[in-house]
Order: C-alpha cells, then structure tokens, then sequence
C-alpha cells in the first residue's frame, strides 16, 4: 500500500504541475506535505512504533478524495472557461486587475488591530513575569492550554476568553491583508502592528506554527507578485525567511530538551501514530457524528445553547467529547519515555463522521473548494480570493494536526476576516468584474500558462 500511496501522489503531482505550474498550488502543498509525513513516519527512526494499516489506507484515501476534488474543479473550470472562449484553451490572466472602488474600511481594521494589540501587551506581561518567577516555556505553553492547574502563570479568565476567542483569531484573520499590504507597499503602519503582534504572540506563548504559517502565506504572496518584486525585495524576503527558520529553531530549543533532528522527526511523525490510536478508539466506542465534526463550529454553538436552557442533548455532548479528546488525551508509547496529544490529523475529524468512506469524500469537497478560490486568486487575479487563499493555506499546512475548519478559532478568523472584506466583495460587484477574460480581449500570452509564458 506504501508503494500505492506514492504512486497516486505522483500522478496528482503530474497533472497538477503540468495544468498550473506553480509551487504553492493546494495539490502540490498537500501531496508534499503528506508524503513527507508518510515517508518519515516508515522509516520507524528514534524508535518511533509505527502506525496501523487502517491509518495509512485514511490518509491514502483522503490524499486521493482531496486530488480528485481538485482535479474535478479543474477539468470542470477549465471545459466551461474553454466554451466561453470559443474553443481558446487556457484561463486568460491580468497582471492586477485594478484597484477596487471601495477599500477595505481603513478606520475599521485599525479598530480591530488596536484592541488585539492590548490583548497581546498583556499576554506578554503575564508570561514575562512567570519566566521572572521561574517558570519555564514549556510550563507557561501547557498553563495556556490548560494543561496545567494553572498555578504556573496566573491569568485572569476574562483575558484569557479575550485572548483565545478573539485576539488570536482575528490576528489570524489580519495577517492576509497585511501580507497583501506589504507585497503592494501599502499601510505601512498597519503591517508593522500586525508584525509587533505576531511577536508579541509567539513569544506569549512559545508557539511555533505561527511561524510557520507566516513563511507560508510568504511564498504564496512572492509567487503571486514575483514579476512585480525587485532584487531588493527578494532578498529582504529570503532575509525574512531564514530568521523564522531561526525563531523556530530557537523556540523549539526553550521548549524541549531533545535535539532539533528528533523534535523535527516527531512534529511530523506522530500525527501518523496519533490518529492509528483515535480512530480505534472511535471505532471502539462505535461513534459517529455524521457531518457535525466537519461543520463542528455550529454543532458547538447549538450544543452551547441547549445547555443554557438546560436541554442537553447526549449526540452533541458525544461529539464535543470526540471532537476534543485527541486535545485532552495524551498517547504514550510512540517515543520511549514520552506522551504527546493533539495531532491527530484532519482525517479523524472526517472519520469522526462517516467511518472510512467519508474521508475521501469531505476530503474531495475541501480539495475542490480550495481549489476553486486558488483559481480565482492566481488565475483570475482577484485580489480578494487571494487573500482568501492565504487564509486558507492554513488549512494546508495544518492539515498534519487538526481540521482546521472544524475549530472554533479558525471559524472565528473567517467570520471576523469576512467582515474585514466585505467591502471588497461590494466594490468587485459593483464594477462588474468576472475573474475570467474573454478571448477578444487576452494578449496572447494570458492564454500560455500560470506565468504567462512557455
């Protein structure tokens, strides 16, 4: 079956190079990123136990349902782009098309970047002085996801709610229109108090896959404006990334005493072993939540209301425990001597709902919309699916750890980045503008490719 899963990666990968072209495509970020994961997990170094069959036929399974989801989409778009054309093979680019009527309201996400800033001053004040009084990082990280008994940092309940549910998802949700900003050299000031409160997060909280995920909306921003970045900017931007690479170097170091080779090797091979041990354990427990896990967020907030007014409901209680558990439970035996929680995968959560066959299939319709906004960013050049698409790289990424769709947070950075953007959808309406362009009106190089040329 190993053998089987590289083959089909390699299939999609083909198809997907050949029709776009371009590194941070949603099949090329999420093929690479689960072959890596696959590859390392087979190698069973520093001991690792391994992972069951059942593991790598869902991870198989969901790779292949996201691939044909995507694929799906493309022969789809591309039949009915080919129509409008008159039989003109290929989706018609503009290097930008121009500037929308109405902006995002600036008065607006200043507003929202201000009060995540105080947020984020106190965040920082509490876990500095925790470090004065003696805790360590690891200490602090597990007192903020309430790991511990919360003796090591004191935080109020209220800051803590204020910090959890709304700085950390809006901060996510500011940090696509600071990257477009930055790239097209616009609210200088606004990017730069998006950047304080990044750092002032990261080094709150010791949490590394922000940095991640920065570098990542990064790459995606450099391929989308490469043909308009200077020298310069290209090697500010190269500048940039090696000093996260650093940052994350350096917090892991704080945060474990292992050695950067085996905290790297365990980050992406314990999501393998950790959803072997759910799904049996879901499988044991004969759960299902049929399509709550993958719209969960709502599903929480009715099973929030029905307590309120004192209906519980013992199918929602089920599903926030099944939902959460890979969260509270730690799995020991995957690394002599160590316990680990939380990367369970986004395919448990699809699990949860359907059992096997519902992966590929909630796999595919990810694939397929994600895919759909990709192309409306990078091929029709639409400045607000591109920010979009950033936001959604994140469901890329962290794909190895949760349904990120699925969490509360992630709902609430698409809410709160939808009404951030709700003028640009206004502004693109009232101008009319389609992502595609007819035929008559492409020069002939909008008809070569991603890039414009062979």
């Amino acid at each position: 079956m190993l053998i089987l899963f590289f083959i089909v990666i390699t299939v999609f990968l083909l198809f997907d190079v050949q029709r776009y072209r371009n590194i941070c495509s949603p099949v090329v970020v999420f093929c690479c990123l689960w072959a890596v994961i696959v590859a390392l997990a087979s190698l069973g170094l520093f001991e690792f136990s391994g992972y069951s069959d059942n593991a790598l036929c869902s991870v198989a399974l969901g790779v292949v349902g996201f691939g044909l989801g995507s694929l799906i989409t493309t022969r789809v778009l591309d039949g009915r782009v080919t129509a409008e054309r008159g039989g003109v093979v290929g989706v018609g680019l503009e290097k930008s098309n121009s500037e929308h009527s109405s902006r995002i309201g600036e008065r607006l996400i200043y507003g929202v970047l201000a009060l995540v800033f105080v947020g984020e001053v106190l965040s920082l004040a509490n876990t500095v002085m925790a470090l004065i009084g003696g805790a360590s990082y690891v200490q602090i990280r597990g007192a903020l996801l309430g790991y511990s008994d919360g003796q090591t940092i004191e935080t109020n309940r209220l800051l803590l709610a204020y910090l959890t549910y709304f700085c950390g998802p809006a901060l996510t949700a500011l940090v696509p229109v600071a990257v477009t900003s930055l790239f097209e050299r616009k609210r200088q000031v606004f990017c730069v108090g998006v950047l304080a409160c990044l750092a002032m997060s990261i080094a709150a909280s010791g949490g590394r896959i922000t940095i991640i995920y920065i570098v990542g909306q990064l790459v995606v921003a450099y391929t989308f404006y490469r043909d308009q970045l200077t020298r310069r900017t290209k090697y500010v931007l190269l500048v940039i990334a090696g000093l996260a690479i650093l940052g994350v170097a350096a917090l892991t170091l704080l945060r474990s005493a292992s050695s950067l080779g085996f905290s790297a090797y365990a980050y992406l091979s314990i999501p393998m072993g950790l959803l072997s041990h759910f799904i049996e354990v879901v499988d044991g427990a004969g759960f299902r939540s049929f399509g709550a896990s993958f719209l969960y967020p709502l599903f929480y907030l009715l099973n929030a209301a029905m307590k309120a007014i004192g209906a519980g409901s013992e199918f929602l209680g089920d599903l926030v425990y099944y939902v959460g558990l890979p969260q509270e439970e730690w799995v020991a035996g995957l690394f002599p001597n160590r316990v680990y929680n939380a990367f369970a995968t986004m395919f448990y959560y699809l699990y949860l709902d359907f059992g096997i066959v519902g992966i590929p299939v909630l796999s595919g319709l990810f694939g397929a919309f994600v895919t759909f906004v990709y192309r409306k960013a990078f091929l029709g050049r639409e400045k607000l699916a591109f920010m979009w698409y950033l936001l959604l790289f994140q469901t890329l990424l962290g794909s190895f750890m949760i349904w990120q769709p699925g969490g509360t947070k992630y709902f609430l950075s698409m809410f709160i980045f939808a009404v951030l953007t709700v003028s640009f959808r206004r502004g693109s309406a009232q101008k009319g503008m389609s992502p595609y362009k007819s035929a008559r009106g492409a020069s002939p190089a909008h008809t070569k490719g991603i890039d414009g040329k062979r």
